[in-house]
Formats: C-alpha cells, structure tokens, sequence
C-alpha cells in the first residue's frame, strides 16, 4: 500500500484531503507542520510527501530540503497560489516531483500522486535491471520459479518488511494452519538461494532474497 503524507497548517484541508485519500486506498498520514512531518517520516516509510509552501516555524522549501537529504526515496508534491508560481519552480529545481495549486482541484492531486508514484516505480525497475543485468541464466531462472507461488511470494514480502522473522511469525502473518506446508516452502526458498537461517533458527534473506523482494515491491 502506497503511504501519503500530507503537511498543511489548515486542520480542515488536512482532514479532507486525508478521507479522500484514504477512499482510493492510500495510507495517508497528516502533519500541521514541517517538524511533525519529518517526525511522522522518522517513524513510517513515506512513499509521496504532499506540503504546502507556506508552513509555521518551517517552511515548505527548508522541509523540501530535510526530506531531500534524509528520505531520498520519498516524492514530494509541492502546493502553492496561483500568483506563487515561481516559488513552484523553484521547488522543481530543488528536487520536488511536481506541484499544484491552490484552491485544490482533487483530479489534480490524484493526477499527480499517480504520476510521481509510477515514477518511483520506474525508478526502482532501474535499480531493479542494474542488479540483475549481470545475473546468469540460471540464477535468474531459480529467482523466477522461487517467486513464481504466491505463498512464497508472500513470505519473501514480509521477511523483508523485517530483520529477521521467526517460523511462528511468519506462519502468523501467512494464516496458514498447516506447519508442514510453510516448512515445505521455507525449504523451497532456502533451496533456491533466497532466504536462510541464523543460529536462533530465524529466517532472513540472502542477497538473492533482497533482489527478488525488490522485484515484488514493484508487482504489488
């Protein structure tokens, strides 16, 4: 699930834009400042920061600069009046995704939200080609069939949300009742290259592991 984060001063611009979000089944998180906004960032992982410029104690640039140097992964949407436009481009220039403006139109941000997330996507199918470019046939090929059950696929995403994950845990996340079919799939990805265990009997993933989680991350 893609998560928002939406930063503006008007309690009721906040409040409307968070169920509007949420109804086309965002994660949305709302911050009346740019203190708070980078807090909620220390605590969630933020996939697209919508702030407007003008915010108490910090303003829209300075948190558009925080966010560039410690959440670089994160697109920022930017909101600004219309006689504002030059501080829109501005914002571009110092790494923003896009902007909008004020009053909001809702077909614009939700334009603009999916812009910036599939540009995150793309971005990551990138990274996602470099690493594997130098992959031979037949690990791809193991990769490829690892992930090719969806049970297994499910237990790759959550291990990787995690350090290291326990056979209960991941039986729990899984609602699976029957121990024996997980134990069989653990077995699978271990066979494969992906996942293995410390002394504690926990499972963690191997390099292979990582690259077909980030491959996973793209699909969902």
């Amino acid at each position: 699930m893609i998560t928002i984060l939406v930063c503006d001063d008007e309690i009721v611009t906040l409040q409307g834009l968070k169920r509007i979000l949420e109804r086309d089944n965002y994660r949305v998180y709302v911050a009346s400042n740019g203190n708070d906004a980078l807090g909620v960032m220390e605590r969630e992982k933020v996939d697209v920061l919508v702030t407007d410029i003008k915010l108490p104690t910090m303003n829209g640039f300075t948190l558009l600069e925080k966010v560039k140097e410690n959440f670089s992964e994160t697109k920022v949407i930017m909101i600004t009046g219309y006689s504002c436009i030059g501080d829109a481009v501005y914002a571009i220039k110092k790494g923003a995704s896009d902007y909008i403006t004020k009053p909001i139109f809702i077909p614009d941000l939700k334009s603009s939200i999916k812009a910036v997330v599939e540009e995150a996507a793309l971005e990551k199918l990138e990274g996602i080609d470099q690493k594997l470019s130098g992959m031979g046939e037949n690990v791809f090929d193991s990769l490829i069939r690892a992930i090719n059950n969806p049970l297994r696929r499910e237990i790759i995403y959550f291990i990787s949300e995690g350090e290291e994950r326990s056979f209960y845990s991941i039986r729990k996340y899984i609602g699976i009742l029957d121990a024996s079919t997980l134990s069989f799939h653990l077995r699978c990805l271990k066979a494969y290259g992906l996942v293995s265990q410390n002394k504690d009997r926990d499972y963690f993933l191997m390099e292979l592991g990582e690259k077909a989680a980030a491959l996973l991350n793209i699909i969902r």
